[in-house]
């Protein structure tokens, strides 16, 4: 009974290990002139489609990110806090940009918006751009251009867990077989 409890901890312990996220210094992020001209050059292109989406990004002090409430119906707004995001998605556009997807660009991006580098948080902020054009391509058969995310990056974003898992089993396994193994010896003795 004592090593069941003992293993539940252990499993508990390296699965919050490898799941936690770390908060950093508070810093605004500059968007770089690259990924404006990506943005305007992306909404000309969907503009010319039937679906007219359109995405816009808004860079503002955190205290005031609840002020933002409406969303048009085929809009992405990307709100840039203090080294955080917000993403918020039109009405027509949930079923493509679910809230499970959005919270896993979210998450992915995180790590690179809270580093002090304007290069890293930038990096961050494009890979999340990319991520949500990448999925809407895919959705609705668009030409893909040499910005989008290829499919092993997208299985990186939207399925993160799939890494810890197999890392979490693995530990277990191994330090199940410790248990049993000393189990044995003290036995045999």
């Amino acid at each position: 009974m004592k090593t069941r409890v003992l293993l539940f901890v252990f499993v508990l312990w390296i699965s919050l290990c490898f799941t936690s996220v770390s908060a950093g210094a508070s810093c605004p992020i500059k968007v770089s002139d690259k990924l404006i001209e990506r943005i305007n050059h992306k909404n000309k292109c969907y503009a010319k489609t039937p679906l007219k989406i359109r995405l816009t990004l808004i860079s503002m002090p955190s205290q005031h990110s609840e002020q933002v409430q409406k969303v048009e119906n085929n809009q992405v707004l990307i709100l840039l806090m203090d080294n955080n995001l917000r993403i918020k998605v039109g009405s027509k556009m949930r079923k493509i940009l679910s809230a499970s997807k959005c919270n896993a660009i979210i998450l992915y991006v995180s790590k690179y918006l809270r580093s002090n580098d304007k290069i890293k948080q930038n990096q961050g902020l494009e890979k999340a751009v990319n991520a949500i054009y990448t999925i809407i391509d895919k959705e609705y058969n668009l030409p893909f251009d040499s910005s989008d995310l290829t499919a092993k990056e997208m299985d990186k974003i939207l399925h993160p867990q799939r890494n810890n898992l197999i890392w979490t089993v693995v530990v277990v396994v191994i330090f199940s077989f410790i248990i049993t193994y000393t189990q044995r010896r003290r036995f045999s003795l």
